[in-house]
């Protein structure tokens, strides 16, 4: 499981200095709590400053636009990366993704590696409850977009495997890279593969630490969700040691 999240991005009227400081420089994060989750998910706002890397139209793309279309090299080359690249502004959206039985890592005895191990099979969708909270930030987008006076280039081709139809209007989302689930955390060995303190219920000798013992991930990082956890397991196994 990960963060599912949506990307919106624009040009600029005027340069931001794109590409100069962290990966991330700020984010709005009010939309992470209130009466609205009853109905979606919630969500956080990075503003990026790598370009549009993300969306699949790097850098790169923007200099075999200026050589092979536009013909240009020397100065004018360098002025017109300078004018794209440090113009271009990326939204990412991370949603709440909730618990759900479906989503989960099984096996398949049909499907083994040369090593006669085991391959994963992941099944995994998003629901609705997050489903809504990506529409929704797309038309946040337009209207922060249009409040900037920046020219939107958001578009989601419907080749991309994470393609996928809301209400009439097609997306796609990414994953942040902040992975969680598939040793889930809980009460008995019926429930769960780990106790409260990440000890296996298989293997009293074995804790699973990390984000995989959450079977649902929120709208921020799982850093000190992870710290926490980590903090019990390290009692807990100084306790075992002594």
């Amino acid at each position: 499981m990960d963060h599912p999240f949506i990307l919106a991005w624009a040009l600029m009227p005027k340069n931001t200095g794109t590409m100069r400081g962290p990966l991330v420089t700020s984010g709005i994060n009010t939309f992470r709590y209130g009466k609205f989750r009853k109905q979606q998910a919630a969500f956080a706002i990075d503003i990026h400053n790598d370009g549009w890397g993300w969306s699949g139209t790097a850098a790169t793309d923007v200099v075999r636009d200026a050589v092979d279309n536009k013909r240009k090299y020397g100065w004018e080359l360098r002025n017109e990366l300078i004018d794209r690249i440090s113009r271009q502004l990326l939204l990412a959206f991370m949603c709440e993704l909730p618990a759900d039985p479906n989503n989960r890592v099984t096996i398949d005895p049909h499907y083994k590696d040369q090593l006669g191990n085991y391959r994963p099979i992941i099944h995994f969708d998003i629901p609705d409850y997050s489903k809504k909270t990506m529409a929704y930030a797309r038309n946040l987008s337009r209207q922060i977009f249009e409040f900037l006076g920046a020219e939107d280039y958001t578009h989601y081709d419907k080749s991309d495997p994470a393609y996928f139809e809301y209400e009439g209007e097609g997306y796609w989302f990414r994953g942040g890279n902040h992975f969680s689930g598939t040793h889930v955390m809980g009460t008995t060995k019926n429930n769960s593969v780990v106790d409260k303190n990440q000890r296996s219920w298989d293997h009293e000798n074995l804790y699973l630490l990390g984000a995989g013992s959450m079977p649902s991930i929120g709208a921020a990082n799982t850093t000190l969700s992870i710290a926490a956890l980590a903090l019990l397991a390290s009692r807990q196994m100084l306790r075992d040691l002594s």
